[in-house]
């Protein structure tokens, strides 16, 4: 894959993460009732993750990794990606919100979004609005990273 490629996709993918973390904030300003929002909430929580996961599907796809495959696939994307970024160099990133958010959507997968425990659902609304700049902030730097040839 080319540099100019991985740049627009990582962009598009980054216009996503937004998207979902704006849509995460309107529907916990409290714009529907408490059970449809909780839901709403459940799904985009969900949502989000995913857009992570394409980024960094995206990014190990760039660097020629293998994507893993099978049951464990999440988990071992989640591992792959935190090589490559050692890889790259960026060995001080907090990998413990991605696993919290992994954690999350493994839950909200198995159960309707309503039936989600209100303190959990709190808590990763709270990650997600509390790290969402440094999830952008890390691949803005993984992109910086692999245009001066750092890989």
């Amino acid at each position: 894959m080319m540099l100019q490629e991985f740049q627009k996709e990582v962009l598009f993918g980054l216009e996503n993460l937004n998207r979902v973390k704006n849509d995460i904030d309107s529907f916990h300003a409290g714009m529907a009732a408490a059970p449809m929002r909780n839901s709403a909430l459940a799904y985009a929580g969900m949502g989000y993750y995913d857009a992570l996961e394409h980024l960094m599907v995206r990014t190990l796809k760039f660097l020629e990794i293998t994507l893993p495959a099978g049951a464990a696939s999440h988990q071992m994307i989640l591992a792959e990606f935190q090589n490559a970024l050692v890889r790259l160099g960026i060995a001080f990133f907090d990998f413990s919100m991605f696993k919290r958010l992994l954690g999350f959507r493994h839950v909200a997968t198995k159960i309707y979004g309503f039936l989600i425990n209100d303190d959990k659902l709190a808590e990763v609304i709270a990650t997600i609005q509390i790290k969402h700049t440094a999830f952008v902030d890390l691949f803005q730097t993984i992109i910086r990273k692999v245009e001066t040839g750092s890989t």
